[in-house]
């Protein structure tokens, strides 16, 4: 369980590196936001959990909401975090 909190309120940023951290380290994860600070919570609680199964390739086409949050999460941190 991650506590996140930030007057920022960058949950979404902080997912995506889970992501990038699991899929870098060929780990499989699923995250659940048990709270969070967008729906008046004082801080985001999010829960990570390992998964089975394989991670699409990156422009495998995926469906619905989770596909558009993935693909916004993975352009803050690729704007963000620079690669050497």
């Amino acid at each position: 369980v991650m506590l996140y909190s930030s007057p920022r309120k960058l949950c979404a940023l902080v997912r995506g590196l889970l992501r990038g951290f699991a899929q870098h380290y060929g780990e499989q994860i699923v995250l659940e936001e048990a709270t969070c600070m967008h729906h008046g919570a004082p801080f985001c609680t999010i829960q990570i959990h390992r998964a089975t199964g394989a991670f699409p390739e990156p422009n495998e086409p995926r469906s619905g909401e989770i596909a558009r949050t993935n693909a916004t999460e993975a352009t803050h941190v690729i704007a963000l975090v620079p690669i050497s």
